[in-house]
């Protein structure tokens, strides 16, 4: 039951997801931006084209083209084939087979350097699923990939415009918590052309990411019940409570697997200040609804 519920919610959720990605305005209408993409002081104006046919029954195909200051910089495309004679040894293939868009923005992956990487995401036909995420560099006049990946990118999320002081690429992914509905996470990338691999995997601590539609905006709930609240992760030692009716913020969570329904810690901040770490059991009953109802709503979409 757990499992058919989980799939109805993955339906809603790429359905509230694709009005999101209309209101948040991924394409630019001229294809066109602007940025000092090697640090020299001046900005480059970036253009890029994309064009993909994409086909239920026949062969798809796509091509991509990025110019800087009216010269052609990138450029890649390929046929897919719908039903190739031998099994492909690229997995791009079986990825980009329902290929429908590829949006481009610019991020300052890593402020302490000099350069802002061109950042290309590839997107489904279905819903706005991300397909793939390849980073792009401006070095002595050449724009070189430093970092693709196909395998390891979340289907819903997005590079995050406000990067840190590091080597890695900040990204944003979708969770789903039966307590407090969608949480979106932050997760650190460290790119390279052969993937990305994930950094806080070990930790297993990540950061509450802004919400997809809205930039600036936090997890913030109101408690449907005294919670008790600890100064570490351990809960071993009982800082103070988050009152019934009282409002607090998710500011990270503890997860020991981000892809079950297992229980986690969450660290909140309520709003007399209280700030520390709190259980959450994340137990659902056989339609899918929390065992034990934390907060007075949960998140559905955002």
């Amino acid at each position: 039951m757990k499992k058919l519920w989980k799939v109805l919610l993955c339906g809603l959720f790429a359905l509230g997801f694709t009005v999101i990605v209309g209101a948040y305005s991924l394409k630019a209408e001229d294809n066109t931006l602007i940025a000092d993409l090697d640090g020299d002081g001046d900005d480059e104006i970036i253009t890029y084209e994309e064009n993909v046919v994409y086909n239920v029954e026949d062969d798809s195909e796509y091509s991509f083209r990025i110019s800087i200051d009216g010269k052609e910089a990138w450029s890649e495309g390929r046929v897919i084939e719908a039903y190739p004679d031998e099994p492909e040894e690229n997995y791009i293939h079986d990825v980009l087979h329902t290929l429908g868009y590829i949006t481009v923005n610019t991020v300052d992956v890593n402020p302490s350097n000099k350069y802002t990487e061109i950042v290309a995401t590839y997107y489904s036909e279905y819903n706005m699923i991300v397909l793939g995420v390849k980073v792009f560099r401006l070095k002595n006049g050449k724009l070189t990939v430093v970092g693709e990946d196909y395998k390891h990118v979340s289907s819903f999320g997005y590079v995050l415009s406000s990067q840190k002081k590091n080597k890695y690429l900040a990204y944003a992914e979708d969770i789903w918590t039966p307590t407090f509905g969608t949480l979106w996470i932050k997760i650190e990338y460290k790119m390279s052309k052969k993937g990305f691999t994930e950094r806080n995997v070990k930790s297993g601590v990540y950061n509450v990411a802004p919400q997809f539609a809205n930039d600036g905006s936090s997890a913030k709930f109101k408690a449907a019940r005294n919670m008790k609240v600890f100064a570490d992760s351990d809960l071993t030692e009982f800082k103070g409570e988050i009152t019934k009716g009282q409002k607090f913020t998710i500011k990270k969570v503890k997860l020991t697997d981000k892809n079950t329904y297992e229980p986690f810690l969450a660290y909140v901040k309520t709003s007399s200040g209280l700030k520390g770490w709190i259980y959450v059991y994340n137990e659902t009953d056989e339609y899918g609804d929390p065992l034990e109802d934390l907060v007075t709503e949960r998140v559905m979409f955002s």
